[in-house]
């Protein structure tokens, strides 16, 4: 066997060293103020996604005293609207009833409340619902700076015309809501069954941003006889089911308060879950229809 000369025999040990150096992990030095100093790597992490922004949201109740002058009709509307996070779209759907007639146009108009002014948006009307997307893409009336700068400060309002009233038989601001709207359409058609009623309505239900109060307000026309009730029912869309706050009646209007802190039907956790996933109906009886007349499903 070959015996090992003394320079290899220096020469392993050197070898074994310098490989168990490289395989060690790299340690921090201390930074100064000339010397920044080294850091180990980190180790990589998954990127999580943040969540999206939320938009804005727009409420309108459209009534004839609002004119400029005001106009005398039974005429109410409801629109609820929502600007997307990146201020590029803004989306409206709203509900009518009560005019003297059909609408013969619909727009959204530049100008401060009480003041008129030219029409900035055609709005699509489709019988008693009215509904728009307005892009700043559009390449006819765009949603441009100016005019979201006038909606911030609450200088748009929507007009509904009719042949009746040509300059416009219900207007309504567009302001700024910290909560959730929801529009809605009373009709004989969403009973269950359905009625033969020509009577309609339009409703307003705002849930306050804590989400601790709704505030319903409505109107309606052409009932067979005064209204006997009102209620918020819990049941989904062609359904019916339990009452679960009364309203207030006043001629052809309804109101109500809903709160958290009731002492008799509560705005409970269970009920807000069904109001934002549109299991509850505005129900509007009469005599000629105790188990009522007109009603509308509560839905975005």
């Amino acid at each position: 066997m070959p015996r090992l000369t003394p320079s290899f025999k220096i020469f392993v040990p050197a070898l074994l060293l310098l490989t168990l150096a490289a395989c060690q992990v790299p340690k921090s030095t201390p930074g100064t103020a000339s010397n920044p100093g080294t850091a180990s790597p980190l180790p990589l992490s998954t990127p999580t996604s943040s969540p999206s922004p939320a938009g804005q949201s727009f409420l309108a109740e459209l009534d004839g005293s609002q004119e400029t002058p005001q106009v005398t009709t039974a005429g109410f509307g409801v629109a609820s609207a929502s600007l997307n996070p990146d201020k590029t779209e803004f989306s409206l759907n709203g509900v009518v009833s009560g005019l003297s007639g059909a609408v013969t146009g619909a727009h959204i108009h530049k100008g401060a409340k009480g003041a008129k002014g030219d029409p900035v948006k055609t709005v699509t009307v489709t019988g008693n619902r009215f509904a728009l997307t307005w892009k700043s893409s559009d390449s006819d009336q765009p949603l441009s700076k100016e005019l979201l700068d006038e909606l911030s400060k609450g200088n748009l309002y929507l007009n509904l015309h009719t042949q009746a009233q040509a300059d416009g038989e219900i207007r309504g601001q567009l302001l700024a809501s910290t909560g959730k709207d929801f529009a809605v359409l009373l009709e004989g058609d969403q009973e269950v069954p359905t009625t033969k009623s020509g009577a309609s309505g339009s409703a307003r239900i705002s849930l306050n941003a804590a989400q601790t109060e709704a505030t319903i307000s409505a109107a309606f026309v052409n009932l067979s006889g005064p209204a006997t009730g009102a209620h918020l029912h819990k049941a989904a869309k062609g359904a019916n089911g339990a009452v679960v706050k009364d309203l207030q009646i006043q001629g052809n209007r309804l109101s109500g308060t809903w709160r958290k802190t009731d002492a008799t039907q509560p705005l409970t956790a269970a009920l807000l879950q069904d109001l934002l996933q549109g299991n509850l109906y505005l129900n509007v009886h009469s005599k000629a229809y105790p188990a009522g007349e007109i009603r509308g499903q509560v839905s975005n």
